[in-house]
């Protein structure tokens, strides 16, 4: 495949014995796609962070976690996704239930990829963090805020008390 991009100028190769080295040729008119298609996580991730930045109930947080988060989704991967619900709306409110359907629909559509959406309140977050939840840990190690509240802010652990 290597040899083929070379043969069609869009990748340059150097000879520096004993090795040959390579880089995209900037000037061809394939170039752009080529980094387009080298970054689809991060045009995955601005799309997201675009619908939900549009939403008409802001959620307090908005996070991608799982295989999509540490980049070894597959394309039978699931893209996981964490939603804080803001304090006074309601888990059944109907705009904010669209929303959450709506952006899940769009998210598999983007990506080719079924999505998954994990909702908690901020109470129930602090809930999952004061039992020790196993799913605040992976949180704090690997998600990645697309909106609102950065995990660091909201996982904080709470000290117990003597």
């Amino acid at each position: 495949m290597l040899a083929e991009l070379v043969d069609a100028g869009i990748v340059l190769r150097e000879s520096q014995p004993p090795a040959y080295l390579y880089r995209l040729n900037r000037e061809h008119v394939a170039a752009e796609a080529v980094e387009i298609l080298a970054d689809l996580r991060g045009h995955l991730l601005r799309r997201i962070a675009q619908a939900a930045g549009s939403w008409e109930i802001a959620p307090d947080a908005l996070w991608l976690f799982g295989s999509a988060a540490r980049g070894r989704g597959t394309t039978s991967s699931d893209i996981d996704l964490l939603v804080v619900r803001p304090g006074a709306t309601s888990a059944d409110e109907p705009t904010w239930r669209r929303q959450l359907d709506g952006l899940a629909e769009r998210v598999s559509a983007w990506s080719g990829n079924d999505c998954q959406i994990l909702e908690y309140s901020s109470a129930e977050l602090t809930a999952l963090v004061d039992a020790g939840d196993a799913l605040v840990d992976e949180l704090r190690r690997e998600a990645i805020t697309l909106g609102g509240v950065p995990p660091q802010e909201v996982l904080r652990r709470r000290r117990t008390r003597r």
